[in-house]
């Protein structure tokens, strides 16, 4: 690979504009986690605890 041409471990390589992404699952799985964040301070304390215990029954089925 010439010199020019290479990229470092953490960079991308420069997408072509004329060509668009096509998103995969991932993808959309992270934008709708995106799209359910909460800012801190509209945060709900009751809701992060039922996600707890949620999460901490479904632990105990497995």
């Amino acid at each position: 690979m010439s010199a020019n041409k290479e990229t470092k471990s953490n960079e991308l390589p420069e997408r072509d504009a004329n060509f668009p992404v096509k998103k995969d699952g991932l993808d959309e799985w992270n934008d709708r986690l995106d799209e359910n964040l909460e800012t801190e301070k509209d945060s709900d304390p009751l809701a992060d605890e039922k996600s707890k215990d949620f999460f901490e029954k479904n632990e105990k089925l497995k």
